[in-house]
């Protein structure tokens, strides 16, 4: 994970704990899905496209690379999303990739930068 790596195991354990809490599944911004693994999720299916778009702008305003952000989706999908398509870029659903990407590009708009002195 570019520099990243540098810092040692910890802090990429701790990128992707905290990435796992705001963007896995019902995570503070996973707006479609509600409930918990041991008790099950109800799947809000209408919310998928800004759940996805989450994950790509949150990635970015953390600094991840596009590639790293692509790369880490495609294998949470893998493990546990049931849309997941190995014949893919990514190994990500062709919709589910288009979002992430789209909300990359929102982060790298500067929409979201800090005011200046702040």
């Amino acid at each position: 994970m570019s520099t990243r790596s540098q810092s040692g195991g910890a802090a990429t354990v701790h990128l992707l704990t905290t990435l796992g809490v705001h963007l896995g599944h019902a995570g503070t911004y996973d707006y479609q899905r509600r409930g918990n693994r041991i008790t099950g999720y109800t799947h809000l299916q209408q919310f998928r496209p800004i759940s996805n778009i989450n994950v790509g702008l949150l990635s970015q305003q953390a600094g991840l690379t596009l590639e790293e952000t692509l790369s880490i989706a495609g294998k949470f999908a893998s493990m546990f999303s049931s849309n997941a398509d190995p014949r893919q870029p990514y190994g990500l659903d062709p919709l589910t990739l288009h979002y992430i990407k789209r909300g990359y590009e929102i982060g790298e708009s500067g929409l979201y930068d800090r005011p200046p002195g702040q």
